[in-house]
């Protein structure tokens, strides 16, 4: 939970101040009004798992464990279904996407496993 909470956190710092730099890392072209409230939303997602691993108690952050998974696999879909919005030649940009999404769908998982 420690490490989706720690991507979460750089990704969202990331597209909230860095624009310039982390917009190249999306597969797909964003504006900045979107990349600032994608850094928004990653960001409080960020701090909800760091609050949830440093509390430790699974049974109360199980709502926002449960929720992750879709919201990863959902995030996956986006560029695999609309393969036409992707930037020309952003194929490590969409790697990198794709292991985000998965990392958000997979550690969610293993954090509920764990007791």
């Amino acid at each position: 939970m420690a490490a989706l909470s720690a991507l979460l956190l750089v990704a969202g710092v990331g597209l909230l101040f860095e624009l310039s730099y982390a917009t190249r890392l999306w597969p797909f072209a964003i504006t900045p009004l979107v990349a600032r409230i994608l850094g928004v939303w990653l960001g409080c997602l960020g701090l909800a798992h760091t609050w949830a691993a440093w509390d430790g108690d699974r049974l109360r952050a199980r709502a926002l464990l449960i929720t992750m998974p879709p919201t990863g696999a959902l995030l996956a879909l986006v560029p695999l279904l609309h393969r036409d919005d992707l930037r020309h030649g952003a194929t490590g940009a969409l790697v990198a996407y794709l292991l985000v999404a998965a990392a958000a769908a997979v550690l969610p998982l293993v954090a509920l496993r764990s007791r």
